[in-house]
């Protein structure tokens, strides 16, 4: 007597309209793990154009001010530079803008030091621009 082969038929399943515990507690679990290390991720991704748009800003305002000081006559330069304030831009962009300025003379000539400083969450930024005085002739 020959046997014929079975073919494998599987077991009916019940129909299942939804999730099982597990499934749900996986997936919770994934999601926290991503949002835990994506969120930190993005917040210093923020600080980082925050602090590299406010780079910029400081870097064109110390630019056009030195510019400005440097082709004023020694006389206009040293009213300038007791009137010496951020502009209307960078006080309306940068967090609280100070903007100093000290002239040094030694052996390399004359120099002015402009540096601008505002204020950061962890420490107040810094940029310093130097420029040299040509004596006019």
């Amino acid at each position: 007597m020959k046997h014929s082969p079975k073919t494998y038929q599987p077991l009916p399943r019940p129909d299942r309209h939804g999730f099982t515990v597990t499934e749900m507690l996986v997936s919770a679990l994934l999601l926290t793990t991503v949002m835990s290390v994506v969120g930190p991720l993005v917040v210093r991704g923020d600080r980082l154009w925050q602090d590299a748009r406010y780079g910029r800003l400081a870097l064109e305002e110390l630019s056009s001010q030195l510019d400005r000081l440097t082709c004023l006559t020694e006389d206009q330069r040293m009213v300038a530079l007791a009137e010496l304030a951020p502009s209307e831009y960078a006080r309306a962009a940068l967090p609280n803008p100070q903007l100093t300025a000290e002239t040094v003379l030694d052996q390399d000539g004359q120099r002015l030091v402009l540096q601008l400083s505002w204020d950061r969450p962890a420490a107040p930024g810094r940029m310093k621009l130097v420029g040299w005085i040509r004596e006019r002739i």
